[in-house]
């Protein structure tokens, strides 16, 4: 993330500091924001699809017991 914000800082022909100009750092800001907007949509897609077959969340009981013990197959009291 840095990385992509700092080429609107430092880009030697339109940067920010070394150009004096917004445009590129407007740019590079915008692209960040749409690809952080795309990942979440993408990762939020795939579990609920996968939450279809395989269940994501605990349940209750196995909350209120132990979760390590029950998904190591322990017996717990």
């Amino acid at each position: 993330m840095w990385g992509t914000i700092a080429i609107g800082f430092f880009s030697t022909e339109n940067g920010l500091f070394t150009g004096g100009r917004w445009h590129l750092l407007g740019v590079q800001s915008f692209g960040l924001v749409v690809l952080c907007i795309w990942g979440f949509s993408l990762t939020w897609f795939h579990f609920k699809v996968v939450n279809v077959w395989v269940p994501i969340r605990s349940t209750v009981e196995e909350e209120e017991t132990c979760l390590t013990g029950v998904h190591q197959g322990w017996m717990t009291t």
